[in-house]
Parts: C-alpha cells; sequence; structure tokens
C-alpha cells in the first residue's frame, strides 16, 4: 500500500471516530434538551409558552435524525429498515438541504400526509437530498428557490415528494447515487413540470409498537434501578423521572463501576445503560450482568445500532433498544412494560 493510501486510510479512521464522538455528545445534548422541556410540560401544564415546548422537542428529534445521518456518513450507521413517518423524513430531508445548499436557497415544504413508509430514514432523506441537489444543478441563475412537498398517491398506497423549482430542466433519470437506492426500497422517480417526484410506497403498519402497560399495583409502589450514564447532567434527568415514578436509582458512572455495583447490590428491577460508556460498553456489561442473572431486565439506550447491539438483542441479552434522543414518557412506559412482561 503506498505511503497516499495509508494515509487516505488513516483520514478515514480518524473521520469515523471523530464522527462518532461527536454524534454521541449530540445525542445527549439533545437527550437534555428533550428531558426539561418534558419536565416542563408535565410540572407546569398551564404554562403560556407551551406550544414553544414543543417546538423545541420536535427540533429536538431533527437534531437526533441529523446526528444519525453523520453516523451514517461516516459509516458508523448501518442500513436499517424501519416504518417511519413520511413527514419525518421530508422534514429530515429538509435541515439537511438548507445546510447543504446555503442560505443563498430559499427552501420550503408543504406537508399533507401522515401515512408510514417502510425504509432506512436516513438514507432516504439522503435521497431526497440528492435529488434536490441535482434539480438545483440545473437551475438558471438567479433561481434559489427550491419546494419539497409530501403528498398521497395511488388510493394512499404511496406517498409522492415533490422537488420543484421554477425554470428547472429536464432530468432524464436518477442520478447513479440515487437509482440503487430507490431500486432497494421499491420507490420510483418521475419527471414532472419543473422539476421531480420520489414515489414511496407505503408500509400498511407503524413503528409505534403497542406496548400493553401494567396497572400500577402490578408492578409495585417502589422498584430498583441500576442506571449506568456517564453524562451527570443526563442521569440527573433520568433520576429524577424514575424517583417520580417510584424507583430507587443506583447510579454508576461507567460500564465496570455498573458492573461493581451490580455484584455488590443486584439484582434490580431494571437496569438501564447507555450504550457509549467509559472503560466497558453497555452491551458488554449487559453481557456479564446476562450471564450471571438471565433473567435481568435491560434497557440499552444508544444513538445507533451496531452488531454488538444487535447480537444483544438477538441472543435476549437486552429486552429492548431505545434510539437517542427519547422521549422521557417512551422510555418509562417501555421500562414498565417489559418489568411486566417478566414478572
Amino acid at each position: 500500500m503506498s505511503n497516499k493510501s495509508q494515509l487516505d486510510e488513516l483520514k478515514l479512521r480518524t473521520l469515523d471516530l471523530v464522527s462518532n464522538g461527536i454524534a454521541h455528545d449530540l445525542n445527549n445534548i439533545l437527550s437534555i434538551i428533550e428531558g426539561h422541556c418534558e419536565i416542563l410540560q408535565t410540572e407546569y401544564p398551564a404554562f403560556a409558552g407551551a406550544e414553544h415546548l414543543e417546538k423545541i422537542s420536535d427540533s429536538v428529534l431533527q437534531g437526533g435524525a441529523l446526528a444519525k445521518q453523520l453516523l451514517a456518513m461516516s459509516n458508523q450507521m448501518p442500513y436499517q429498515v424501519e416504518s417511519v413517518p413520511a413527514k419525518q423524513v421530508v422534514n429530515a430531508a429538509l435541515s439537511l438541504l438548507r445546510n447543504s445548499l446555503g442560505a443563498s436557497t430559499t427552501t420550503h415544504a408543504t406537508i399533507s400526509s401522515d401515512l408510514f413508509i417502510q425504509v432506512d430514514a436516513n438514507t432516504c432523506a439522503q435521497v431526497i437530498v440528492n435529488a434536490a441537489a441535482d434539480l438545483a444543478r440545473t437551475l438558471p441563475d438567479g433561481n434559489n428557490d427550491i419546494a419539497l412537498e409530501l403528498s398521497e398517491a395511488n388510493n394512499r398506497q404511496k406517498v409522492a415528494v415533490s422537488i420543484t423549482s421554477p425554470g428547472a430542466q429536464y432530468l432524464s433519470s436518477a442520478s447513479p447515487t440515487i437509482a440503487p437506492i430507490l431500486a432497494q426500497i421499491g420507490a420510483k422517480i418521475e419527471q414532472i413540470q419543473n422539476g421531480l417526484c420520489i414515489h414511496i410506497p407505503v408500509c400498511p403498519k407503524t413503528h409505534v409498537v403497542e406496548l400493553s402497560l401494567p396497572e400500577e399495583e402490578s408492578v409495585g409502589d417502589i422498584n430498583t434501578m441500576l442506571l449506568v450514564e456517564d453524562d451527570e447532567h443526563l442521569a440527573n434527568i433520568y433520576q429524577m423521572l424514575m424517583l417520580d415514578a417510584g424507583f430507587v436509582v443506583t447510579h454508576a458512572k461507567n460500564g465496570v463501576e455498573g458492573c461493581e455495583f451490580y455484584k455488590n447490590e443486584g439484582p434490580f428491577d431494571v437496569v438501564l445503560t447507555d450504550e457509549q460508556m467509559p472503560l466497558r460498553k453497555g452491551s458488554e456489561m449487559a453481557r456479564m450482568i446476562h450471564k450471571d442473572n438471565p433473567e435481568q431486565v435491560i434497557v440499552l439506550l444508544s444513538g445507533f445500532e451496531d452488531e454488538n447491539i444487535k447480537s444483544c438483542l438477538d441472543e435476549g441479552i437486552v429486552n429492548t433498544t431505545l434510539t437517542k434522543p427519547v422521549r422521557l414518557m417512551d422510555l418509562l412506559n417501555t421500562i414498565k412494560a417489559h418489568m411486566a412482561s417478566t414478572s
């Protein structure tokens, strides 16, 4: 291997590591913001600025999608097909498009569908961005206005994402970058007046898994939790949530400390851990705990799913994984449901 090739490979590895670290820290920051929004919404339900808190919360979820896109670009995020709201994908694409095209280009979206699609959300958003970038290159000088429109087609069997701009020139086919991904998700792209339209099949089911929540008395008034989280601000938010829900929380700051606490104070009703922990990853700690106690309920939080996390799920080592940033009520309801299912 030549010196240049070695240098290029080193740069790519460095980019992967840096992107992974940035995305992890960004997800933690977003989780803290989301947590404080939910606390304010819960403690001050009559707050006059409640609608602003909802907008902040929505922006947090969009920021989480951007963090996933950063991981995908550095090959840290595998292709994950799931059922997602089509409007979530379009909103993520709009944010990416604004960042990539710059302030000189005006972008806006019109959303008129609540249907779900079966895609990798980050890759699908990137497809929309790439198609819009292809279109932008055909625009005449002085035209910097691109519109995205999400609508329904074929009797709600498909969603249509239109990408248009006045004066856009004809594009004969999808670019080589887009074409293979379109085929993979069963989507098609066609020329329309002043632009392009991507047709994506609708998923018959939503991605929301309805977990049967237990009656309060079936879980018990007092429950114990081992919380493994190195970010103090985020750990404080989780502890506030769990204390209000009737949990006694033992907090470990890394994976090694988590194993020590489990050995000395366990078992717990539930173990909640982040994957990216100092000294020992959450999935590694989960394997050690599962070896000693296969019945232990373990919930794993992560900014992305890799092979370690997937194998933990497949082997039944962890009960479930949640992608950060996660809404606190979703986290609490998931924990309670899995505790009830194993009781």
